[in-house]
């Protein structure tokens, strides 16, 4: 408890200083994780060199992931000026590609799943689709302890975006929302509760989770991908991709092969800058404790565990 009133504290003072001030405080804040954060130091930087592939060098290793320590601090201090910074403004500081793709996916009348990552800031995604009036529910993974996951969700929700847990629960409120025509944004590059399919990403066998394309799949809304990367102080960039197709000659897809092409699309974009890619928890199987691997359950085209 003591901790989470120290990190409140210094949230609320850092949230009142100037932006340019803030964001110098929140860099120093991720090099000290990354000087004091051993083991996950080595986590990050091996999923980073696989992002890179087997061509990068080590210094190339060593800068994004201590870019990414970084962006894990900016991020959480950008969480923290969500209640001071308005939908409205959000136009202003967000170059958006592709927003015809998400107009026309909402204008099928059956909901979006907005399939993203924890790449820059996504949360600035989710306010970007209510800058423009259209209801948004964030699938999040709970955090430890509950106070902790209850502050966090308090300032997401002050500019309206709804949150849900990726719970039974909240894959119910997640259905209830599509069929109002709204949002769902869920993310792809992590299996929040070990539930997933085992397929290629990077060229090596990762857990993949499953539950955009399974909701998509099962409620017939538009599933595209989107992702959010920070350009600057205050400058973000949004990509937003064509819908991804569900149905091939006229019958649905197996999920396995739109997860993958999900893959395949997240994989160019952390590519493109994975200093970015906030990416703390094992993903690649050969990181994952044996008796984990162990325990997925063998597929006829790889290993799935779980539901979405």
């Amino acid at each position: 408890m003591g901790k989470l009133i120290f990190l409140k504290t210094v949230a609320y003072a850092i949230g009142l200083l100037p932006s340019i001030a803030g964001y110098r405080i929140a860099i120093f804040f991720g090099e000290l994780m990354h000087l004091i954060g051993g083991k996950n130091r080595r986590l990050v930087r091996a999923n980073i060199r696989r992002a890179l592939g087997p061509k990068a060098s080590d210094g190339q290793i060593r800068k994004a992931t201590r870019q990414a320590f970084h962006s894990l601090a900016t991020y959480y201090y950008e969480i923290v000026r969500l209640p001071r910074t308005p939908p409205a403004k959000l136009n202003d500081r967000i170059e958006v590609e592709g927003l015809a793709h998400l107009e026309q996916a909402l204008g099928q009348g059956k909901g979006v799943v907005l399939a993203s990552a924890h790449l820059g800031v996504p949360d600035l995604a989710a306010q970007l689709s209510l800058a423009r009036g259209v209801p948004l529910t964030l699938i999040v993974e709970q955090l430890e302890p509950q106070q902790l996951h209850d502050w966090f969700t308090h300032k997401r929700t002050i500019q309206g975006l709804a949150i849900e847990t990726a719970t039974a629960s909240g894959l119910r409120a997640s259905f209830r929302a599509l069929q109002k025509g709204e949002v769902v944004a869920v993310t792809i590059d992590r299996a929040i509760q070990g539930n997933g399919v085992v397929m290629p990403f990077f060229g090596e066998d990762a857990l993949m989770p499953t539950g955009a394309a399974e909701l998509a799949l099962r409620t017939g809304a538009a599933l595209v991908p989107a992702f959010t990367i920070r350009t600057g102080r205050n400058r973000y960039r949004a990509v937003i991709e064509p819908p991804v197709a569900l149905h091939t000659d006229g019958k649905p897809r197996e999920a396995r092969a739109v997860i993958d092409e999900l893959v395949r699309s997240l994989e160019r974009h952390v590519r493109g800058d994975p200093g970015q890619w906030i990416a703390f928890h094992p993903i690649w199987l050969a990181d994952m404790p044996e008796k984990s691997v162990s325990s997925l359950p063998a597929n006829g085209n790889g290993r799935e565990t779980g539901k979405p």
